[in-house]
């Protein structure tokens, strides 16, 4: 979804760079939308390969008892920490995405000067709503982190 946001960003500030090449402003706004939206783009590939990845090493490949299985599941899971520290990289996958929001909030920022008054209060509803959802999800790592 966020990466949605960055490309209608992008395209709306590739139209105005049309109309006027000379603006610096919307030329560096339009630079950190690009590198968010690679950003974001990275870490979205980066989750479905890392899930089907998931999937397909840690699918059942004995027949035996319910314990049996369970210890083939869990050395194939501690394999895969150990090995490529497959859990640590899931994990910071919303890191990532977290810290993209403070260079969008620059470009906004640099491009807030071409909005009108209620596109201003759209942006600051905007990203009150995303600094919220970032300390809510941070809370929520933080509770299920010292749950375990």
């Amino acid at each position: 979804m966020f990466s949605a946001v960055n490309a209608a960003f992008i395209v709306r500030i590739t139209l105005q760079l049309q109309q006027d090449p000379a603006n610096l402003g919307i030329s560096l706004a339009r630079r950190i939308f690009f590198a968010n939206l690679t950003i974001t783009l990275f870490v979205a590939f980066i989750a479905v390969f890392g899930k089907r990845w998931l999937l397909r090493h840690t699918r059942i490949t004995s027949c035996g008892s319910v314990a049996d299985r369970g210890k083939e599941l869990h050395l194939k899971i501690v394999g895969l920490e150990k090995r490529w520290g497959f859990l640590s990289l899931v994990r910071s996958l919303p890191i990532a995405l977290r810290f993209t929001l403070g260079p969008f909030a620059a470009a906004l920022a640099v491009y807030h000067q071409y909005f009108t008054a209620i596109g201003q209060v759209a942006l600051l509803i905007s990203m009150n709503a995303a600094f919220c959802a970032c300390i809510v999800a941070c809370r929520s790592n933080r509770l299920k982190n010292l749950s375990q």
